[in-house]
């Protein structure tokens, strides 16, 4: 009793109750002749009308990669904006510029680095920051719930610039290229995976219902689904690897299956991530080629099992030489992990079954994990499963302390939440950095975030796409 009482409250905070009506996806309606893909549309406003277009007769037209555009050392363009005087972290882990500037145009980034002289009309826009710090827009990889634009502009104006939902209905799908509210707000850039494709009987349709799960039951099906999601606007491919109760198991994914996905998603450019729990299943993801683990796997499937591992002095990562292999071939391939340990430990304190030493000592094997993974290498993504219970809404900062206290530098911390989760969600060649070329999304910060991380949520300067949203007073 309770064993099923753990796993009830386990994968309650998996997911949320669907608001949303359910629109199950038909397989016999996907059209049967699918025509060469192309590359992937740079637009974000095209982009999901040119993934309407894959199932059609003709292929995808050929979209160019926008050409950076060269600034001239002797002038700025007259409805440039300039950003000068403050420090600049640029998202990639390189060291900060101390006295920087950024000149945006045309919602590019013409210009990022020191300080320097240009000539200028004086119809450019200068603003002073007087010391700030300026860095990427945050991008939440692990959302859910964000489809609505008013939820997106309560965290563009936190200074969360892009999100990435990876579990909604059909009905939701279109609300992410939803850019404004009603109220003609601009809202955070939504990027959507939909439904989580999934074994017949599997998670997430086994506790949630329909909405969230597209049911796959051979390699022909996994392939149809994921053109199906690609043509309906899916910017990632999500599936369900979650073998649920230890008495009575869920079905999954067979590898066969997992593996016609990824290299389906794969001709489009396309990540696919997966949601593993169980570190008995991650093998399923990494010999099929997944891009992304999302959670952290470990190796107990029941509050019992925790306990008795506590017992043994197993709840190390020492005593478990396979997931340390899984870990490193994670590193090797260059697979990121977006651990979401704010909903991760939400669980483990909200478990009554476990004592408070207890629930620590799990928490600490849950850090270990993370800081053994960064340790070797690893790439982690910021994504603290957003609108899971007992998960702080807004700006992540509680994800960003965990990951401080499982050993990541801000920097790294920083880095984990700009360009790594761009990465994550196959747009780090778009977003996620400061660097020339690039999409403007950045915010202004009072203060250091390399000396203290809470100074990311004193935002005084929000920009999206090039836009200025929002400027302090003080500024």
């Amino acid at each position: 009793m309770m064993t099923k009482i753990f796993n009830a409250t386990l994968i309650l905070f998996m997911a949320l109750l669907v608001s949303c009506a359910y629109s199950k996806p038909v397989n016999q309606e996907i059209l049967a002749a699918v025509k060469t893909p192309g590359p992937k549309p740079t637009s974000f406003s095209e982009f999901s009308r040119e993934r309407n277009r894959l199932l059609e007769e003709e292929a995808i037209s050929s979209l160019s990669k926008k050409t950076p555009i060269l600034l001239s050392d002797a002038s700025i363009p007259s409805d440039a904006l300039l950003i000068t005087n403050g420090i600049i972290i640029d998202g990639t882990g390189k060291a900060p510029i101390p006295n920087g500037m950024i000149i945006i145009w045309q919602k590019q980034i013409l210009y990022v680095g020191p300080l320097k002289t240009f000539t200028n009309s004086p119809d450019v826009d200068i603003i002073d920051i007087e010391g700030n710090t300026m860095m990427p827009g945050i991008i939440n990889a692990h959302t859910h719930h964000t489809y609505d634009p008013v939820t997106r502009h309560n965290l563009l104006m936190e200074g969360v610039t892009s999100i990435c939902d990876l579990g909604c209905s059909m009905r939701c799908m279109p609300h992410f290229d939803e850019h404004y509210t009603p109220q003609n707000q601009p809202a955070a850039r939504g990027f959507k995976a939909g439904p989580m494709l999934t074994a017949p009987g599997g998670y997430p349709g086994t506790f949630y219902g329909n909405s969230w799960h597209y049911d796959v039951s051979n390699v022909t099906e996994a392939e149809a689904a994921v053109y199906d999601l690609l043509s309906r606007g899916s910017d990632v491919i999500k599936i369900a690897l979650e073998p649920g109760p230890l008495q009575d198991p869920w079905p999954v994914l067979k590898p066969s299956e997992v593996k016609k996905i990824v290299d389906t998603a794969h001709l489009y450019n396309v990540k696919v991530c997966a949601h593993v729990r169980q570190a008995a299943v991650l093998d399923i993801a990494l010999t099929s080629g997944v891009d992304v683990i999302e959670h952290i796997p470990v190796p107990y499937r029941s509050v019992d099992e925790i306990k008795q591992y506590l017992k043994e002095d197993k709840l190390h990562l020492s005593a478990w030489p396979q997931l340390q292999n899984q870990f490193r071939y994670m590193a090797d391939h260059n697979v990121i992990l977006v651990p979401t340990l704010e909903a991760n430990i939400a669980v483990l304190n909200q478990t009554c079954q476990l004592t408070e030493s207890e629930q620590q000592q799990s928490i600490d094997f849950v850090l270990e994990i993370v800081r053994y993974f960064h340790e070797i290498g690893g790439v982690i993504a910021l994504g603290n499963d957003f609108g899971s219970v007992g998960v702080e809404r807004g700006m992540p900062i509680k994800e960003m302390e965990l990951l401080l206290s499982a050993d990541l530098t801000p920097m790294d911390v920083i880095r984990a939440g700009t360009y790594s989760a761009a990465q994550a969600i196959g747009y780090d060649d778009q977003l996620g950095s400061l660097e020339e070329g690039k999409i403007a999304d950045l915010i202004v910060v009072d203060g250091d975030p390399l000396a203290d991380i809470i100074t990311i949520k004193k935002v005084t300067i929000i920009i999206q796409d090039g836009q200025l949203v929002y400027r302090s007073s003080e500024l």
